[in-house]
């Protein structure tokens, strides 16, 4: 069973999913870095020299592999997973080889804890008033709808873990 924490930048994927990866005696896969290892630089300056549309289908691609491939994983995707219907659709086919952790966490916690998403290759329009409004609230019915559970991932680290850890274990 592989378990996927799904959210946006901010919410803890990348620091939640490697500690409950070692409680689950799970392997962790980091999709950031490995997407930056793979593209030979860090998100961002991909997107600043190649564009959206570039970036976006090689994200698509390396997802996709790594969601092919993995077995017993804790896997902390992107934020902009919940774009790809190609990666759904192979996931909802695949539904007994996945559990989907949606973490939650309002706006203005997660601009606090990504310093408003600079450096943190997010493909945005930073044209549109309000930038970061507009990328939550476009977002937030599609996290939840991709999702199996939301967990409230404003609290304390070792709460949000103790949480996931206990529905995992309860469910599966």
């Amino acid at each position: 069973m592989n378990v996927i924490l799904i959210g946006m930048p901010g919410a803890g994927k990348s620091t939640l999913a490697e500690p409950l990866a070692a409680i689950l005696q799970k392997d962790h896969v980091e999709m950031d870095a490995l997407i930056e290892e793979q593209l030979g630089t860090n998100l961002q300056s991909y997107i600043d020299t190649h564009g959206n549309e570039a970036f976006k289908k090689k994200e698509r691609q390396i997802m996709m592999d790594v969601f092919i491939k993995s077995k017993n994983c804790v896997i902390s995707p992107p934020g902009s997973l919940i774009y790809y219907d190609e990666i759904r659709q192979w996931v909802q086919e695949h539904t007994n080889s996945f559990i989907i952790l949606y973490l939650q966490c309002p706006l203005s916690i997660l601009l606090e804890r990504t310093n408003y998403f600079e450096n943190r290759g997010v493909v945005m329009d930073k044209d549109k008033p309000n930038p970061y409004v507009s990328l939550y609230n476009e977002r937030l019915p599609l996290y939840e709808d991709w999702s199996q559970y939301t967990i409230d991932a404003q609290r304390p680290k070792e709460e949000v873990l103790r949480s996931m850890t206990t529905l995992i274990q309860n469910r599966f």
